[in-house]
């Protein structure tokens, strides 16, 4: 009986996840299930080992901090700063020894790279999801995901800042240039891609799976959570929005992250319907028990925990921390955070310890995932020579140049008085001298954009334009000066603004104009580069991010390019036939907006427009063979282009609600009610038209797949179309938007041939929030359904679809 007892004992301290058999403490036990080593590890822990693991201090100002963990363990970092005598793998590696081999309980510290188009110092930097959403082409955002984090995790990080599902709803926002563009479908499928790229093939529920292969995958956090820059502002700006929007809109990607296997969150710095988003407990409640992300990681931005007594919502550190932990908070990116008051909070009644182990157990579930604590050394320390080989590969690189070849948009072609539209005829021939003009043509900061690592090899349109001439054997020239300034043009001086409110460098100086005229009025061809600068975290530490006209700090209330540009535009236009603008940028853009001479006349009056966003490593290689004709374009803009600010929230499909329709009117002082460019919409050297749509069936329930097919004929080269699919519902119970993207598809199309293009649909995304249930409902009834080119497209494809009950 008692050798019966005792074997029950070990059996039951065993099941509750104590120790093995051999002695070993569950948390060690390498594949054991996820929730019972984090139950086990936290029942270990003391206070202070479990607040310690949701502080995330960052910066290069903060190395000798690190010191005070040492003991007690650190959640995690980012970025991490050498020590004095030391490189960075060698401080890092140190560390991470310290905490495995040190501390009382072993508890490894996670390291956090960006991950939003590059991962580590040196490798790969592909286009912005700026273009990524251009290309409507999510295996190949997917497959370039997987290099990313491929490349950060062989520079020791095991998880990333990354995918980015906020909107560029409003282009005057700096950061939507870190957006897959302004449709909650797109993004939802760009950032499905996305994840399974970075962490492998996931569903809901992830955080308590393990990652199937952490030595080329990282865990995500995706930014930022929710309605971030909704009112085309950064920082705290109020997002007051009705259900209708918030959940059919905003909230849609974040639900399709989860259910992707996202992993992890960060919060935006905003408020929304009047909570700060990192105590917004309807927000994060949403999430975790309707989106399936009931144990992922939610993580602050910096500093906005201690930030919610700006709110006025919170008195002290203790208060604020107790909001967010009880809304559902996991973990603090700050120097100096509220979190580190807990204790304090836990004391006064304001917190329950349950509320600090959940979000103890939610940091340690991700380390587990990970494979940080199975005694990995490849997991846990970062070795040079493997990281080296990782790196910048000639297949990532092509990779990069394909994504910019499928992203960047033919806006405008055979405008002006050229008679000679892309793809360009006659290099070498009649083409003999080639003026490269603009202040990004040479710009490798604005290039590749903002939130990347140092040390890449960027191909500017400059670089890109003498390759393609030496390859030509230099049948035809090129000339180069800049025109115009911007903060971070080569060859412009830019002072530091020492002021917040001053104006950003270059603008209003136009001494660098009649040069460029002179040089544009005596070549063939001009290849004029505008656009805007991106220079936070732009792979230059040197650089002041100040000087930026986008990017993270930098909103506009206006859309022109910034600057002496549009003078300088004029200026080349007035003496050249055949004018070329290539706009590098993070934002749509308007050509005049306000000129007295018509709205835009410059869009129309140059001989092309090219998107080229933050076309990433190899821009001036893969412009160039768009412009050469080796490249037929097939980039379909992932944003709406509004012709004037004023238009800015008026014209976005799913914006516009059905009753406006019918009662359409302009703005007094417009000629137009359209935007400049719609959404969807790019232009290629083929001419497609779509006939022969039909679905795979006129009636289905609720939750059925379906299919619609459709006729794409091409006239011209051999090109890619992307067939987009559009619902409206007939009648519904409540306003909903006037169009809505179903589905979407890219497919190849032989010169002067046709193919037939399926796209796969699905009745559950007819969905709109009902705030009576508290979820997403079908009704049933009829939906017309549209097969397009594009939103505004005159001529779809019109077909039906009844939904039953």
């Amino acid at each position: 009986l008692t050798m019966m007892v005792g074997l029950v004992l070990l059996l039951t301290l065993s099941a509750n996840g104590a120790f093995a058999t051999d002695g070993t403490p569950l948390y060690k036990q390498v594949g054991a299930p996820i929730p019972d080593r984090v139950n086990d590890l936290v029942g270990r822990m003391t206070q202070a080992e479990k607040v310690n693991q949701l502080a995330l201090p960052f910066g290069a100002k903060y190395p000798a901090g690190y010191l005070q963990y040492n003991v007690t363990g650190l959640g995690a970092t980012y970025p991490f700063a050498a020590l004095p005598n030391m490189t960075w793998i060698e401080t890092r590696n140190q560390w991470q020894k310290w905490q495995v081999e040190g501390g009382r309980l072993g508890i490894p510290t996670s390291f956090i790279a960006e991950t939003l188009h590059s991962g580590a110092s040196g490798g790969t930097v592909f286009p912005m999801p700026s273009l990524q959403g251009c290309t409507w082409n999510p295996e190949l955002v997917q497959s370039a995901a997987s290099v990313i984090a491929m490349e950060a995790s062989a520079s020791g990080a095991d998880r990333g800042f990354s995918p980015v599902l906020h909107f560029c709803t409003d282009p005057r926002f700096g950061r939507c240039e870190e957006s897959f563009g302004e449709d909650p479908m797109l993004i939802s499928k760009m950032g499905e891609a996305a994840v399974t790229g970075l962490a492998g093939p996931g569903s809901a529920g992830a955080a308590d799976t393990y990652i199937a292969d952490p030595v080329s995958k990282i865990a995500t956090e995706a930014k930022h959570f929710a309605a971030y820059g909704y009112g085309g502002r950064d920082g705290s700006m109020p997002a007051e929005i009705s259900d209708n929007v918030l959940y059919d809109v905003y909230l849609k990607p974040w639900r399709a992250y989860a259910r992707a296997g996202g992993r992890g969150i960060m919060a935006a710095h905003n408020e929304v319907n009047g909570m700060p988003c990192h105590g917004n407990a309807e927000l994060l409640g949403a999430l975790r028990t309707k989106f399936g992300f009931e144990n992922g990681l939610c993580a602050s931005d910096a500093g906005d925990i201690n930030s919610i007594q700006h709110f006025r919502v919170a008195s002290d550190k203790p208060h604020a921390a107790a909001i967010a932990i009880k809304a559902g908070m996991d973990q603090e990116l700050d120097h100096d955070g509220a979190f580190v008051a807990l204790p304090e909070a836990l004391a006064n009644g304001l917190v329950n310890q349950s509320d600090i182990d959940r979000a103890t157990g939610n940091v340690l579930r991700q380390k587990f995932a990970s494979g940080l604590f199975d005694n990995r050394p490849e997991l846990l320390y970062v070795d040079p020579v493997k990281q080296a080989a990782a790196l910048d590969l000639p297949s990532s690189r092509a990779l990069a140049r394909k994504m910019a070849e499928e992203g960047i948009v033919l806006l405008q072609n055979g405008g002006g008085r050229s008679g000679h539209p892309l793809p360009l005829a006659g290099l070498g021939t009649s083409i003999r001298r080639v003026a490269i003009i603009g202040p990004n043509a040479d710009n490798a900061h604005s290039t590749m954009g903002g939130y990347t690592s140092a040390g890449a090899n960027i191909v500017t349109v400059l670089d890109g334009a003498i390759a393609a001439a030496n390859s030509s054997g230099n049948t035809w020239t090129v000339e180069y000066t800049n025109g115009a300034c911007l903060g971070d043009t080569p060859g412009c001086a830019c002072p530091i603004p020492t002021d917040p409110l001053q104006a950003p460098c270059g603008v209003f100086d136009t001494s660098s104009i009649p040069a460029a005229r002179a040089l544009a009025a005596s070549a063939d061809v001009t290849v004029l580069v505008l656009g805007d600068s991106s220079t936070i975290m732009a792979g230059d530490p040197t650089l002041h991010h100040e000087t930026g006209t986008c990017g993270e700090h930098f909103d506009r209330d206006e859309l022109d390019p910034p600057g002496a540009q549009l003078a300088l535009l004029q200026a080349v236009l007035n003496v050249s036939d055949n004018v070329i603008v290539v706009m590098i940028s993070g934002r749509p853009a308007t050509f005049g907006a306000a000129l007295s001479d018509g709205y835009n006349a410059a869009f129309t009056t140059s001989s092309a427009v090219l998107a080229a966003w933050r076309p990433g490593e190899e821009a001036g290689n893969a412009l160039w063979s768009i412009l050469n004709g080796t490249v037929n374009p097939s980039g379909r803009s992932a944003h709406t282009w509004p012709a004037t600010v004023g238009q800015v929230h008026q014209y976005v499909p799913w914006f516009l609600p059905t009753a406006t329709r019918s009662r359409a009117s302009r703005y007094a002082d417009m000629a137009t009610a359209e935007p400049l460019v719609p959404f969807g919409f790019g232009l290629s050297y083929s001419n497609f038209s779509f006939s022969s749509g039909k679905l795979s069936s006129t009636t289905v329930t609720r939750t059925a797949l379906f299919n619609a097919t459709v006729t794409v004929k091409g006239v011209g080269p051999a090109g890619a179309c992307v067939v987009q699919v559009y619902f409206s519902q007939q009648l519904s119970s409540r306003v909903r938007f006037d169009k809505m993207l179903l589905g979407f598809t890219k497919v190849a199309v032989p010169a002067d041939g046709s193919v037939t293009a399926t796209v796969q649909l699905k009745a559950s995304d007819f969905e709109m929030y009902d705030k009576a249930v508290g979820d997403y409902i079908v009704e049933a009834g009829v939906y017309d359904i549209y097969i397009a080119q594009s939103s505004a497209d005159a001529h779809p494809e019109h077909l039906t679809v009844t939904v039953t009950v």
